[in-house]
Formats: C-alpha cells, sequence, structure tokens
C-alpha cells in the first residue's frame, strides 16, 4: 500500500468503525459492509489490516485521546484518530506518513473535515511525546491486554491466576486450524498432500491439522473438493463427544454456519436437521453441506421457540452450541471485548437457560444433548449446568463439564488435548428417564 492510497483506506475504516461503534456491528461483519462497496482487492486487504490493527491497539488509542483531548471528540473523528494512533503505535517509523495521510483523509470526509487541525495536531503530539508516554500506557492494564476493564475484572474471577497467561496469548494472531473429513482422508495423509504443494502443516487433534502459515481458504489444498474444513480444534472435540450413530434423529440447534453439522455426518450417516434464526446464515449451512456432499434438514427458525417448527418426533440427540458471549475467541476476534457491556454476560445466560429448557423435552428417553459454548465465563458454562441439573433432576452428566482455555503447545501430545485451540467449554447431559 503506498502513501497516496492510504487516506482511502482511512476513510474506510472511519465507516467499519462507525459500524461497530454506532450499528452493533461485529468487525468481521463491518469489513464485509464495507467491501461488498469495493472490487480492488489491494484495496480491501488493506483496508481489513487497518481495521483490524485499530481494534487490536484500540484501549492504547482512547487512552491517548483522552490524555490529549480536553473533551470527548465527535464519534466519526475519534475513529479516525484510533486508526491513525493504531498505526503509529504499530508502524513508529511511517508516523510522517500517517499523519499526512490521516488529515488528508479528514479534509475528504464531511463529519471529520472542520476537525482536520484538531486531529493533526493529536497525532503530531503522540509522535513527539511517545517515548515518554512509553511508561505510563505500560501500566494501564486494559492497554496490555487491550480490553475494558469490566472485562477484565471478569476474566479475573474466572481463571484466577490463569488469567494473564490467556490474555497476553489472545494478544497474538491465531493459526489456521483445519478438520479433515475423515470419509476422505486421515489427518497424516493431508499433511503429506499439504507438503507436496509446499505448505507446512502439523496434527493438532482427532481430526485437526494446523498450518505454519495461514491461507486464504481458495489456496488450501482440498478445501473446495470437501477434504477439510476450517474449525477450531477445540469445537471439533463436539461432534465425537455426542458420537452420533447411523440412522440417528439429531437436531443441531444454532447451526450456522454448519461445522459442527458436517462433522457429524462425517461420523456417521444420521438423520440430521439443523436450525439457525437467519436466513443469511442458513444459507452458510447449506453452502457447506454442499462443499463436502452431504445433505441435511436446514430450516429457519428460532431453537428457542419449539412450537413453530418442531414436528413432535423427538430426537436422539440435540447438539446445542448456544449463544454466547464469544469470550473464548478474542483471539480471532479481537473486537469482541468492545462489543459487549458487563450485563451482556447475564443476558447471554437467560438466553442459552431459555434455549436449554425449550430443547430438552424434544429428547426421546435416554437420549443425550450436548451443550457447548465459546466462552470461558462459568455463568455461561459450570454455573449454568449446575443449576439445569438442580431444575431437572432426571437429567445426569454423562461427560464433562469440561472447560477448555485458549492455548498453544505443540510439545506434548494431542491425544489429551488439542494443541492448539480456542476457550470452549462442553459437557454432554443424558435423559435417565
Amino acid at each position: 500500500m503506498n502513501s497516496a492510497d492510504l487516506a482511502t483506506v482511512f476513510v474506510y475504516a472511519v465507516q467499519v468503525r462507525m459500524a461497530m461503534a454506532c450499528d452493533g456491528a461485529s468487525l468481521d461483519h463491518a469489513v464485509e459492509s464495507v467491501h461488498s462497496r469495493i472490487t480492488d482487492p489491494v484495496l480491501k486487504s488493506a483496508i481489513q489490516a487497518v481495521s483490524y490493527e485499530t481494534v487490536r491497539n484500540l484501549a492504547a488509542a482512547d487512552k491517548l485521546i483522552e490524555q490529549f483531548a480536553k473533551r470527548e471528540p465527535d464519534r466519526p473523528v475519534c475513529a479516525l484518530l484510533e486508526a491513525a494512533l493504531a498505526r503509529m503505535i504499530v508502524h513508529p517509523e511511517k508516523d510522517f506518513v500517517t499523519v499526512d495521510q490521516a488529515v488528508k483523509a479528514a479534509r475528504l470526509m464531511p463529519e471529520t473535515k472542520a476537525s482536520a487541525g484538531f486531529i493533526n495536531a493529536i497525532l503530531r503530539r503522540y509522535g513527539r511525546e511517545r517515548s515518554q508516554l512509553a511508561p505510563w500506557l505500560a501500566e494501564q492494564e486494559g492497554v496490555r491486554f487491550n480490553a475494558p476493564d469490566w472485562w477484565l475484572a471478569a476474566y479475573r474471577r474466572a481463571l484466577g491466576e490463569k488469567t494473564d497467561a490467556v490474555l497476553q496469548l489472545q494478544r497474538t494472531k491465531a493459526p489456521l486450524t483445519l478438520r479433515v473429513n475423515r470419509r476422505q482422508s486421515t489427518p497424516e495423509a493431508y499433511i503429506r498432500m499439504a507438503a507436496s504443494h509446499g505448505i507446512q502443516a502439523v496434527r493438532t487433534g482427532l481430526d485437526a491439522v494446523t498450518l505454519e502459515k495461514a491461507l486464504p481458504v481458495s489456496d488450501i489444498p482440498g478445501f473446495s473438493d470437501g477434504m477439510v474444513s476450517v474449525q477450531d480444534a477445540g469445537s471439533q472435540l463436539a461432534a465425537p463427544m455426542l458420537a452420533p450413530a447411523d440412522g440417528e434423529r439429531i437436531l443441531d440447534a444454532c447451526a450456522a454456519p454448519g461445522g459442527k453439522t458436517t462433522h457429524l455426518l462425517e461420523i456417521a450417516e444420521a438423520d440430521i436437521t439443523a436450525l439457525d434464526v437467519s436466513p443469511g446464515r442458513c444459507r452458510a449451512i447449506l453452502e457447506n453441506l454442499d462443499r463436502l456432499g452431504f445433505s441435511a434438514r436446514v430450516q429457519t427458525a428460532d431453537a428457542s421457540k419449539p412450537q413453530s417448527w418442531w414436528d413432535r418426533r423427538k430426537f436422539d440427540a440435540i447438539l446445542l452450541d448456544a449463544p454466547c458471549t464469544a469470550s473464548g475467541i478474542v483471539r480471532r476476534h479481537p473486537d469482541i471485548p468492545w462489543q459487549h457491556s458487563k450485563k451482556d454476560i447475564h443476558r447471554m445466560a437467560r438466553t442459552q437457560r431459555y434455549l436449554l429448557e425449550a430443547l430438552w423435552p424434544l429428547l426421546e428417553k435416554h437420549g443425550r444433548l450436548l451443550y457447548c459454548v465459546c466462552s470461558i465465563f462459568p455463568e455461561e458454562g459450570t454455573e449454568q449446568i449446575e443449576a439445569f441439573l438442580r431444575r431437572h433432576p432426571e437429567a445426569c452428566c454423562e461427560q464433562g463439564p469440561r472447560l477448555l482455555l485458549p492455548h498453544e503447545d505443540y510439545e506434548r501430545s494431542w491425544q489429551e488435548e488439542p494443541l492448539v485451540h480456542d476457550g470452549y467449554f462442553l459437557t454432554l447431559l443424558r435423559h435417565r428417564k
């Protein structure tokens, strides 16, 4: 990206940040929305890089704005300052170009044009005072781990002495893990095939291989043919734990984008109903099924309201990957701590409870329900299951509860636990009667 393009990139990065701050969009969705209006792949790549760079340094940028500005700037001005300050933090050798292009970007947008001088002054001041400010910034826990104070406090309550190690890992770039379709290949065979294409990979779980270097899916051997799917090794534990059998009637609730649906079908020839409340996300399930050559009954429906979609035939097994705070996957999605408020932990826990209560009666006698969330908070994991078991004496915990904390260690055996994974909680419940 040359300097002449950076002002344009900043303009689009402001749009991404505004979609997140004002519309509640996730970073991924905000970037996708901007990308949909652009055809130049180089520009798309630059917008994504700057947007992620901004969010990964959001706490530091906001602290600097708070330190330098006498009053809080308007949201678009703040968004441009966040993008430019983040770039100055990551690329200090490019200060002159960054400041010049940020001011140019300010003049290109009606919302920021009048504040171009203010933006110039803030950025130049940071450039002058960077060395003096470094110790102060380093003392800020929120800056070190790029998260709001309430989020860090919730982590400390949940993880205790393990908190710093997990938070530090989440500041690093996550590797790309694939699930090898056991109907087509094995992890060892796939690793050999990848090596023949000049791609290095290591086995990290039962069906999991992790690439040495992340690649676009279009460049991953066998992806288009359904030989592999992108899926974290921790969440790859869900389908084997449910242990589907041929001919079983199984519900995959909250199924999009279909990773676990297809994993179940790789293990057994089951009769699967896959639900999701979003039509767009249901299309993603169908695309994944088609890519892997499987079929399932895909319905756009709210899993918590069975009266609107259930045909009154009970299921042998249910997989409930419930909506959650996603506190276990911050390494892949650095915007997550900034997309929530303190109340959201309890709000999500209520949603999970509603789903469990709605789906439990849909099981056959002695049927099983796998509950999982990509969260490390006990309110969504152990405490949720303990409360459910108190309400339902006819239920028992057959496996788990099992909490995986974000982890990366290639020196041990993958049989014990996947070598690299996000935060994930799983437990298998069974109906006693």
